[in-house]
């Protein structure tokens, strides 16, 4: 689902600012239950909703935290829920998808990032006449969020393109007012040695949708303009 971003370059944000990076360390106020693993957006009005909270135990499933139970703390991010201990999102699901076929949206709920667990067994045996195959043999197991219908989900994974359909690199973080509203979002470029990471202001941001993020915004300019910082 791909959507403009109304009035982006108009845009001038001077509020003070939160930034949500991947893999920050999640807290509850005794201890750590996990880490940042995605972002959760409003994309017609640009709005950060949730975070994807994967916590430490093994197997288990991803929690959407809403932004309103977050607050920043340095290093970290700290979710300010009474019983200090995020609830599952009851629409994080691992499921068999046909080959052929694909996850399908509800009518309440719209699809995240879809991740494959397993690839079909019938790929890698030499024949069907080698092993004994069921019907989930001959599947996908996938995982992924159920979101906020409306709503585009992003991770590390999720590719920055600028005007011209280049990829600039992955969602590295996500900066956001004290209201949610997206101020810029940082790119992560990997580099022979390093990587350097791109700051990109609200305005430059043309159109998001989950995995994606469309930049108007040339090449030459990103990387002239908007570099803050490069890692050895």
């Amino acid at each position: 689902m791909s959507t403009e971003v109304p009035g982006a370059r108009q845009d001038t944000v001077t509020a003070p600012t939160h930034r949500f990076e991947f893999h920050q360390p999640v807290w509850t106020e005794q201890r750590v239950v996990g880490r940042l693993t995605g972002w959760v957006l409003e994309p017609r009005q640009l709005r950060l909703t949730h975070i994807v909270l994967r916590p430490r135990v093994l197997g288990a499933v991803a929690h959407l935290v809403h932004v309103a139970d977050l607050r920043e703390q340095p290093g970290h991010v700290l979710v300010t829920l009474p019983d200090s201990q995020p609830e599952p999102s009851p629409d994080n699901k691992v499921a068999y998808v046909p080959l052929g076929g694909w996850v399908h949206a509800t009518d309440n709920h719209d699809v995240g990032i879809v991740h494959t667990v397993r690839w079909p067994r019938s790929w890698i045996v030499a024949s069907a006449r080698d092993v004994h195959l069921t019907t989930h043999d001959l599947d996908w197991l996938v995982d992924y969020d159920n979101i906020p219908q409306g709503h585009v989900e992003l991770d590390r994974a999720s590719e920055v393109f600028d005007h011209d359909h280049h990829s600039l690199g992955g969602v590295h973080a996500v900066t956001v007012t004290a209201a949610g509203d997206v101020a810029s979002l940082t790119v992560r470029r990997t580099l022979a040695g390093g990587h350097r990471l791109i700051d990109i202001p609200r305005a430059e941001i043309a159109r998001v949708h989950t995995g994606e993020v469309h930049l108007d915004l040339e090449h030459n300019r990103t990387f002239g303009k908007h570099v803050v910082l490069t890692h050895p």
